[in-house]
């Protein structure tokens, strides 16, 4: 019988080894490999509302619909060019710092709803005010909220109305398209309230101009 020999095996040995070696090698490398984070896709709206926006009142919601917002009266500067009065527009604007809602974003709804009427009632009867509230579907969230004079009360209508927003936003994890489309039901709804809000940023400027 031929004599076992530590040198006979050492070819397989040492080839064992590289595999081994070359094996841990590589469960390192993936093990501290930084994988991409999946993202949800950027907001793009329908409007070119995305150029040069106004910081006076407001954060863009294409950016964000959440973000630090400005809460001191003596920062709040009422819009000439908006049909309502300053009273009621340091209203609404408080209602928005409360939600942390754009406050442009806000009067673009109300435009593009009522045309800034406050006695309007809409929909056979069925929407009311400035931002066309309908009973049927947010009753519930007015009592919560203690804004049950919403149908003829302006100031009570556009914070329940911005309360709504902000549930509906909640609803579609901040996805400000589907929360516009839930609150009036269209989906060419964002594109009408962007192109509102655009004319607000334009009229704004020169407001500020002045």
């Amino acid at each position: 019988m031929k004599k076992y020999k530590l040198r006979d095996s050492l070819p397989s040995a040492v080839i064992c080894l590289a595999i081994l070696i070359l094996a841990a090698s590589g469960a390192l490398y993936f093990k501290n490999c930084v994988r991409p984070q999946k993202q949800p896709p950027a907001f793009q709206p329908e409007s070119s509302v995305t150029a040069d926006l106004p910081t006076e009142h407001m954060t863009t919601p294409v950016e964000s619909t959440v973000q630090e917002y400005i809460t001191e009266a003596e920062n709040f500067v009422a819009y000439s060019f908006i049909p309502l009065s300053a009273d009621l527009q340091m209203s609404i604007y408080a209602a928005c710092a409360q939600y942390e809602i754009a406050y442009d974003l806000i009067l673009a709804i109300i435009k593009t709803e009522s045309e800034f009427d406050a006695a309007a009632i809409g929909d056979s009867g069925n929407a009311y005010g400035l931002m066309q509230i309908q009973p049927r579907w947010w009753d519930w969230l007015a009592a919560e909220k203690r804004l049950t004079d919403y149908r003829t009360d302006p100031v009570q209508n556009v914070a329940l109305g911005i309360a709504i927003l902000g549930f509906l936003l909640d609803e579609n994890a901040g996805d400000l398209d589907k929360a516009l489309i839930a609150y009036n039901g269209g989906a060419d709804y964002p594109a009408k309230v962007y192109a509102n809000y655009e004319w607000i940023y334009d009229n704004g400027k020169s407001d500020f101009k002045n």
